[in-house]
């Protein structure tokens, strides 16, 4: 396994450090994310999809740019974009194969340091009565690659009030395709 950053917060400062090693629940996956499928292919799929499940046009036609442009920020933000892909082509028409559900497939079994620093902010932040971002944050950090959470992280040593705005930011600049 590569090293992966170990994120803390000490006095409002994010502090990173490797860990290095199969810790438990860890596996493989860092980088920037490999896919078998091509733009193309996803997209055909995805409307394949939209028409066996909802073949009466309920929930519309398959935006073609905005899937072209999943593909692209699934790939440029995560580890396994494949499993991403397979969840959210399936042709079983289940319902809530969304975005979320497929990321969180995307991670398997990986746990990044990172998302237990956030479920701590997020409970910090519950606790002095207000959130601050979404507890799905949390988890999907397993699914993002290590470069994509090095830019998260700062986020977390925020106020609870400006954690949600860093993220979008951060998120936005590190994979512009991601909307």
């Amino acid at each position: 396994m590569r090293c992966l950053p170990a994120f803390s917060i000490s006095g409002g400062i994010v502090l990173v450090a490797l860990a290095c090693g199969g810790g438990s629940g860890s596996t493989s996956g860092g980088s920037t994310g490999t896919t078998t499928q091509t733009q193309t292919s996803f997209c055909d799929a995805r409307e394949a999809v939209v028409k066996k499940c909802a073949p009466d046009g309920s929930i519309g036609e398959l935006d073609r740019p905005r899937c072209n442009r999943e593909f692209d920020c699934n790939v440029a933000v995560l580890v396994d974009p494949d499993a991403y892909f397979n969840c959210r082509t399936r042709d079983d028409c289940v319902v809530g194969a969304g975005d979320d559900r497929c990321r969180r497939e995307a991670a398997g079994n990986r746990t990044v340091p990172l998302s237990d620093v956030c479920a701590k902010k997020f409970a910090e932040c519950k606790a002095a009565g207000g959130l601050g971002f979404d507890d799905e944050v949390c988890p999907m950090l397993n699914a993002f690659t290590d470069a994509m959470n090095e830019r998260l992280a700062e986020c977390f040593a925020k106020p609870c009030d400006q954690i949600d705005d860093c993220l979008e930011v951060s998120y936005e600049a590190a994979a512009p395709a991601c909307d």
